[in-house]
């Protein structure tokens, strides 16, 4: 196993980080054994723990030694309580702002200020920034607002390619060689990029990847993003038909 982030901040202090798109059962018992793991690889090191939470859930346990019999100090952060107003300041933290939880109007608010100041700010990074913002708003954001950023950055499946070339999708992508090459190639490549998208939006679900190839027959590039972004469960999405 290894941990999302972990930065030595000063002589003998560690910083271990972990971002979860939502609170899970497990987070604490991994938190656990990440610490273990850390403290025999770093012995005589102090490790502080922070968790990340992109979406949804409460992360508890942590700190009831009554009820478990142990208790470890985890600093937590819901981005949705983050003040969005502190994150637009910075505009590498920006696209973070879009995940914000409030009433829509607030949230549309929130994202064309995002995206007015990366495309003010971002400099060289324009692209990369808005791809990331709009990623973001799909996991926290209304339907309606996820539209509106992509309506706003028009975004593409080519855009999301090249978001997802970094992550670890899309180095299995280019292990398997599936990105370039023959026509045939090139849209088995697509299935496999939609099949990544699909994971990220919805976790790891059995029938993904034949839901991608069925998505991937779709002529409207675009349609496929916005179907994927704003359908708020795998099953409305499956219940999508394709643009005429």
């Amino acid at each position: 196993m290894s941990v999302d982030l972990l930065v030595r901040v000063g002589p003998g202090r560690l910083l271990h980080v972990e971002y979860a798109r939502r609170a899970t059962s497990d987070l604490v018992a991994r938190m656990l054994v990440y610490r273990g793991l850390i403290m025999q690889q770093h012995p005589k090191h102090h490790v502080s723990q922070h968790i990340l939470i992109l979406g949804e859930g409460t992360v508890s346990g942590h700190d009831d030694f009554e009820a478990n019999g142990f208790a470890v100090d985890l600093r937590l952060m819901y981005f949705r309580d983050a003040d969005p107003d502190r994150l637009v300041s910075d505009v590498n933290f920006a696209p973070l702002a879009m995940l914000h939880r409030g009433d829509p109007a607030k949230l549309a608010w929130v994202a064309s200020r995002v995206v007015g100041e990366i495309r003010k700010l971002g400099g060289d990074r324009v692209g990369r920034l808005l791809e990331f913002s709009t990623v973001l708003a799909a996991i926290a954001s209304d339907p309606a607002v996820v539209e509106k950023i992509i309506e706003e950055t028009e975004m593409t499946v080519e855009s999301v390619a090249a978001f997802y070339r970094d992550t670890r999708f899309g180095q299995t992508l280019r292990a398997e060689g599936r990105e370039e090459g023959r026509e045939e190639g090139r849209e088995e490549g697509r299935e496999e990029l939609l099949t990544a998208l699909l994971v990220e939006r919805f976790g790891e679900r059995p029938n993904l990847r034949a839901i991608a190839h069925r998505m991937a027959g779709w002529k409207d590039g675009a349609a496929v993003v916005h179907v994927i972004t704003t359908s708020s469960s795998l099953e409305e999405l499956q219940q999508a038909a394709p643009p005429e």
